[in-house]
């Protein structure tokens, strides 16, 4: 209370109380007002990769002053993104100030749902999927972070190369409902022509399950190239049955058994991530802040894997790995 809302009576008790009580009264009206506690939502699909990601992006939000007592998560889970739009409606009943959507399926069906409040996504290829406008300007109330997975596919498909130099067949394992896919699989066969490898899509229904149709063609290829929100446990323990090198533009999936992997630093992502949710909780627009890409990538090879491929990795690969699994 500044002295100018003082009444004559409150004034004439302060002058009364001595001059030694007026340090204490000038550093209770300095004192700042209780921050308004913001409040966010996160919206995944079910997906291995979410409880490693939240860690990383909660531990960011600390260290860049928004801990619980600044901040409150909202985390929901969908099956499917008809579950995403639900959730997205639940979310903002609760009047977050944000919502966040971990990768391309969640976000693109967040961009549908959402339109009053911010969104901010860690995401695949973001123009190609709709979800912003350009890179440098988003427009509307979406912005992010892009994962790099697509654009990564082409990198992805010469490792798999420089693993296997005689390769002839690749098989990309994909989902029919996932946004990402057409770009995925294209940018696949864009590189696979001048290597001269033929390339052919294996499609998994809407939930991920393998089936025996699925096994078939797999079988047909000699390596397999896999789309990033797959479940990663059950396609690597399918690859080592087939006896197939598996890699994809996801590190998760090199933990999960995989072969190996060359995608963003995802030790970086999370930062990257909780640096623009900050900007926008302290008033940045999403339509002025250019989409991030990732400028630290990283590369990983299982060689518990490859021994049991009997896949020999050469000292020069390993050499330039960020991270061996042995």
């Amino acid at each position: 209370m500044g002295l100018g809302r003082l009444t004559r009576r409150q004034y004439l008790c302060l002058v009364g109380a001595g001059f030694a009580a007026w340090p204490l009264a000038v550093a209770a009206r300095r004192k700042p007002a209780a921050a308004r506690v913001r409040k966010i939502g996160f919206l995944t699909l079910d997906n291995a990769d979410t409880e490693f990601f939240l860690k990383g992006l909660m531990a960011a939000l600390r260290d860049l002053g928004f801990g619980e007592a600044a901040l409150h998560v909202e985390v929901r889970s969908a099956e499917n993104a008809t579950g995403i739009l639900a959730l997205a409606a639940e979310l903002m009943a609760l009047k977050v100030d944000l919502i966040f959507a971990f990768q391309t399926p969640a976000a693109v069906a967040t961009k549908q749902a959402v339109h009053e409040i911010p969104v901010v996504f860690l995401a695949a290829d973001p123009v190609a999927s709709g979800l912003v406008e350009s890179l440098s300007r988003p427009g509307g109330n979406v912005t992010g972070v892009s994962a790099a997975t697509s654009e990564l596919a082409a990198k992805n498909l010469e490792l798999v190369r420089e693993l296997l130099p005689k390769l002839k067949r690749v098989a990309v394992l994909a989902t029919e409902d996932d946004p990402l896919r057409p770009t995925f699989i294209e940018r696949i066969e864009a590189a696979a022509k001048p290597l001269d490898v033929e390339v052919s899509a294996v499609m998994l229904r809407p939930g991920g399950a393998i089936d025996s149709s699925v096994e078939a063609a797999l079988q047909k290829a000699e390596a397999i190239l896999v789309q990033p929100s797959i479940a990663k446990q059950p396609v690597a323990e399918l690859a080592l049955k087939l006896r197939l090198p598996a890699v994809s533009p996801n590190p998760s999936f090199v933990n999960a058994g995989g072969l190996a992997s060359y995608s963003a630093d995802f030790g970086e992502v999370p930062r990257r991530c909780a640096a623009m949710i900050v900007a926008i909780l302290k008033g940045n627009q999403p339509a002025t802040l250019p989409v991030e890409l990732p400028d630290k990538y990283w590369l990983v090879l299982n060689l518990k894997t490859s021994k049991q491929l009997s896949l020999d990795i050469g000292p020069s690969l390993q050499l330039r790995a960020d991270q061996l699994i042995e």
